[in-house]
């Protein structure tokens, strides 16, 4: 049979469980510095990461800003060639050639009369070309996120520099 503990050997297991206890836990002081430090790594991590990767994620932004007005610049410059060779076609043809020196110079066939009215406004003309497309000129839609993003990498669209002459309108 197994002997019962003595009251000293009960006394000093108490005792080394209180030692070994407060061993484990440790004062407040060193546990706060211990948070301290880990915040403080942790701030730097952050601060770290942040100047490393904000020129990195500022010009993908950038980049990707003027690709999407460059897309929508060559969008509206296929939209205008369309209409140059719609009317290239129109204008290769004798009733297409009749029409524009109609429209254009007042001409009329034998036994034709010209009238010429005014006060209704401007309409579309069939034969007027469309306008150039200058760079800068055609801007992406604006969101709140965009406008922040906007904020926070500094981006500002360009403005066009200059009128493109176009020998077509002129």
């Amino acid at each position: 049979m197994a002997e019962k503990p003595t009251k000293e050997e009960k006394a000093r297991k108490a005792a080394e469980k209180k030692a070994l206890a407060k061993q484990r836990r440790s004062p407040l002081h060193y546990r706060l510095f211990k948070g301290a430090i880990v915040t403080l790594g942790l701030t730097f991590c952050c601060v770290f990461a942040f100047m490393t990767l904000y020129p990195v994620l500022r010009e993908f932004y950038i980049a990707s800003r003027e690709y999407e007005i460059l897309a929508l610049e060559y969008a509206a410059l296929l939209d205008r060639n369309e209409k140059i060779e719609e009317q290239i076609a129109n204008l290769q043809t004798p009733e297409g050639v009749a029409d524009r020196a109609r429209e254009q110079f007042g001409w009329v066939k034998e036994g034709e009369q010209a009238i010429n009215i005014t006060g209704l406004g401007a309409r579309d003309s069939t034969t007027a070309l469309p306008g150039a497309v200058v760079s800068g000129s055609i801007t992406t839609e604006s969101t709140w996120w965009t406008d922040f993003l906007d904020w926070v990498f500094e981006y500002e669209a360009t403005p066009p520099s200059q009128e493109l002459y176009d020998p077509l309108i002129h």
